[in-house]
C-alpha cells in the first residue's frame, strides 16, 4: 500500500465560488452532499487496523467545508472497491454540506473526491448528492405556524 499524504484543503480553492453557497433564510432547493471520509481500514482476518485520515486531515476538511458550506456529523462505512471478494471493516466520518444546485457545486465535489482519493490512496471515496428543500422563514412571518386564534371556551 502506498503511503498517504495529508489532505490539501487548498486544492479546492479554485472551486470554492461564492455562488455554490446555499441560500439561507429563505425556502430553497439545494443539493445535499455527504462525503464519507475514511478513517481506518482492516482486512478481514487480520488484526492490523490501518489509519487513513489523520486528526489534522479531519480538522482541515471540517474547516474547509465550514468555510465553504456548513458543519458535519459522524458515521460508519464500506469495503475495499478494488477487490470485490475481500471484506474490510472501515470507519468513516460523513460530512454534510448544503450547496446551491448549480454545476459549479458538482465540480467542487468532483475535485474534493479526486483530492481525497489521491491524498489517502483510496480507490473510491463516496460522495452522495441529494436534492433537498430547506424550510426557512423571516422573523416577521414564521413558516409552518398556524395564524388561527385559540379555540373559544365552551359556554355552559
Amino acid at each position: 500500500m502506498l503511503k498517504n499524504r495529508p489532505f490539501d484543503p487548498n486544492s479546492l480553492a479554485n472551486f470554492a465560488h461564492p455562488d455554490i453557497r446555499p441560500p439561507m433564510g429563505i425556502g430553497a432547493v439545494v443539493w445535499r452532499y455527504t462525503v464519507l471520509l475514511p478513517l481506518t481500514e482492516q482486512k478481514f482476518g487480520e488484526t492490523n487496523i490501518v489509519s487513513i485520515a489523520s486528526g489534522e486531515d479531519i480538522e482541515n476538511l471540517r474547516s474547509r467545508l465550514a468555510a465553504d458550506f456548513l458543519p458535519s456529523v459522524m458515521g460508519y462505512g464500506l469495503r475495499d472497491p478494488n477487490d470485490p471478494a475481500s471484506i474490510e471493516f472501515n470507519r468513516n466520518l460523513p460530512f454534510l454540506a448544503y450547496a446551491r444546485p448549480i454545476a459549479a457545486s458538482d465540480r467542487y465535489f468532483d475535485r474534493l473526491q479526486q483530492e481525497l482519493c489521491e491524498a489517502f490512496n483510496q480507490g473510491v471515496i463516496l460522495i452522495e448528492r441529494q436534492e433537498a428543500f430547506l424550510f426557512a422563514s423571516s422573523p416577521e412571518k414564521p413558516a409552518l405556524v398556524s395564524t388561527s386564534t385559540r379555540p373559544k371556551a365552551r359556554r355552559k
